[in-house]
């Protein structure tokens, strides 16, 4: 990891620590997307399942593989020090 992107990341967003004061070198990054299903395109693929007879194995062979959920906004990273991820994190509440 670069030193740019490691000073962004540098504060544990559950503990509010810095890398250094966490006792541990270790740390992850964890990145957050928001997806929602789309619902026609999981009708079109239920009725194609059901013109096989509902076989819906099949229908994803044969079907046009389209997404049935859609990303919503940016993608948000944020870092977790080993102590805080070992414990309990409330992601939602890291997000903010």
């Amino acid at each position: 990891m670069k030193e740019d992107r490691l000073r962004s990341l540098a504060v544990c967003s559950a503990c509010k620590k810095k890398i250094g004061e966490t006792g541990s070198p270790m740390f992850y990054t964890v990145k957050i997307k928001n997806h929602i299903l789309d619902a026609q395109a999981i009708q079109r693929q239920q009725g194609l399942a059901m013109q096989m007879g509902g076989n819906g194995a099949l229908a994803t062979i044969l079907g046009p593989n389209e997404d049935l959920a859609v990303t919503v906004g940016e993608y948000k990273e944020f870092m977790v020090c080993i102590n805080c991820f070992r414990g309990q994190v409330n992601l939602a509440e890291s997000v903010e």
